[in-house]
């Protein structure tokens, strides 16, 4: 038996409504169009003042969730940001945020991103 994903040839078993059975052989070559190298995030100035620059590559969906958390956990700012072409080049403007320290998140479909921020006014 071969393991899942493995080249070589299949059989497939179709069987109709009258139970009748045909058996079709093929030999396939598996590929994979799944990305294997994760996100990379680049986060700057840091620290900021009022905007931060976020940057990543190789990211495999169309949107990501940034979620930034103050130090007791709770969430103080979201945004959807767009991804195009599996990378994101977005500013986002943080001045509402008193100074201190926060943790951003950002959720893709490989895992959640994390960096600390930490917010000069």
């Amino acid at each position: 038996m071969a393991r899942t994903g493995a080249n070589g040839t299949y059989t497939v078993v179709a069987i109709n409504a009258s139970g009748c059975t045909s058996l079709v052989s093929a030999n396939f070559q598996v590929t994979s169009t799944l990305a294997t190298t994760k996100p990379t995030l680049g986060v700057y100035p840091n620290p900021f003042q009022s905007t931060v620059s976020l940057t990543m590559e190789n990211v495999a969906d169309t949107k990501v969730v940034v979620n930034i958390f103050d130090v007791v956990g709770k969430l103080v700012h979201s945004q959807v940001v767009n991804v195009a072409n599996g990378s994101v080049n977005e500013e986002l403007n943080l001045a509402h945020l008193t100074a201190g320290s926060y943790q951003m998140h950002i959720a893709t479909s490989a895992g959640v991103l994390k960096q600390r921020l930490m917010h000069n006014k």
